[in-house]
């Protein structure tokens, strides 16, 4: 005769399968609003200072969207970067793995963001904007 789970632990699974739930909706909802050109999305519980996860009156956890991107990813680390992050142009064609010049044509073809000019010397592109660039150019929307 199969023994049934009891009470407390079926609570406990219901509990995190509600939160995996609720991270993959936002996830879902990321990936449509605003694709990464990696389609990887980090999403963020929300807790307080005693460490318990803060649900709605559902009693659906909170989670929301940090303002990150992953920059970078392998077997044993992640790197993010900030999305109102700014980089130079040589650092947009480092992690587009192109030359400058492209850059350049890019902006003045109007497939990314023209840069904003931060000092009288300097100008730098939104990380959003790149990564929406990158984007494009992976699937080939230019």
């Amino acid at each position: 005769m199969p023994r049934t789970m009891p009470d407390d632990v079926a609570e406990g699974v219901d509990y995190i399968m509600r939160i995996f739930q609720a991270m993959m909706r936002a996830a879902q909802h990321q990936a449509k609003e605003r694709a990464t050109h990696d389609d990887l999305y980090p999403v963020t519980l929300i807790m307080n200072r005693a460490g318990e996860i803060v649900c709605n009156d559902q009693g659906m956890p909170l989670v929301v969207i940090p303002p990150l991107t992953l920059a970078y990813t392998d077997e044993k680390t992640v790197t993010f970067f900030h999305t109102e992050q700014r980089l130079s142009p040589k650092r947009v064609a480092g992690l587009a793995d192109v030359h400058v010049a492209t850059v350049k044509r890019a902006v003045y073809d109007g497939h990314l963001a023209k840069p904003d000019k931060i000092s009288s010397r300097r100008i730098a592109h939104r990380l959003a904007d790149v990564q929406d660039w990158l984007t494009k150019r992976q699937r080939g929307q230019q």
